[in-house]
């Protein structure tokens, strides 16, 4: 149990006191209301939060106030993780044996925070993504695959290095990104000599995607420019054999023969 204003650190783990006035410290104190929290209930109380977040929005927006509210406690989640990793050498000590110093060792921080590597938990604004979905130096977002490590949780260090945030995309990474959004206007579908469903050729003329945005267009020609430079700078994505997806003169997002060292060439 907790007081109501551990609320958004450790609702999904803790039942709130539900009083008229707090009791005295020192109730607090005996009843151990006021301990500090575990790092796994505030990842818990993150992850958690995140999930039912974003499936929240597959059904609603939220509105200006809700976005705000939520952004104000996140940060309050992200400070309480970065100031536990931040200050593990000073707080607890290898030679103590209590539950209290055990829940603050740096090894079992690290392990309750590497959980966030494979769940949704960084906000970007419209949604919670993995951490392998942002990046420090990716300059703008690209919805729904990649997105820049907003500024809000790059004030955060110590929570993004325990939980890898990258620095840059993988030339895979960026490929893939290329076959999502083509895959997303998938060409039309005709049918085989039996007569049943076989998919078009992504090479046939006559299959053509729809023109992705305008606002994501040039962000989409940026990644290929990046795939560019990737190779320019003797990154051999080729190499990872995977399908180079990229703008055609409609806007849409194809599959091209073009080799990166003819992109990079042109």
């Amino acid at each position: 149990m907790r007081l109501p204003r551990d609320a958004w650190l450790c609702s999904f783990s803790f039942a709130l006191l539900a009083v008229s006035s707090p009791p005295s410290r020192a109730i607090c104190d005996a009843l151990g209301l006021l301990a500090p929290l575990k790092p796994e209930i505030l990842v818990r109380q993150l992850t958690t939060m995140a999930d039912r977040v974003n499936a929240t929005l597959e059904h609603r927006p939220f509105r200006t106030a809700e976005r705000q509210l939520l952004a104000s406690k996140i940060s309050s989640l992200y400070f309480a993780l970065n100031k536990m990793l931040a200050t593990q050498g000073r707080t607890a000590s290898a030679t103590t044996t209590t539950t209290a110093a055990r829940d603050m060792d740096p090894r079992t921080m690290r392990h309750a925070v590497a959980s966030l590597r494979s769940r949704p938990w960084v906000w970007c604004g419209s949604r919670f993504v993995a951490a392998s979905c942002v990046a420090r130096s990716f300059p703008f977002d690209l919805p729904p695959v990649l997105f820049r490590l907003p500024a809000e949780v790059a004030a955060f260090p110590a929570l993004l290095r325990c939980a890898a945030v990258p620095q840059s995309f993988k030339p895979q990474t960026l490929l893939t990104c290329l076959q999502q959004f083509a895959a997303e206007n998938p060409p039309g579908v005709g049918t085989d000599i039996n007569g049943t469903a076989a998919a078009a050729d992504p090479t046939d003329q006559r299959n053509r995607r729809a023109a992705v945005s305008d606002d994501l267009l040039p962000r989409i020609i940026s990644v290929v420019a990046m795939l560019a430079d990737d190779f320019g700078a003797g990154i051999q994505v080729a190499a990872l054999k995977v399908p180079v997806y990229c703008p055609d003169s409609t806007g849409a997002v194809s599959y091209t023969h073009l080799t990166l060292p003819t992109i990079y060439s042109v």
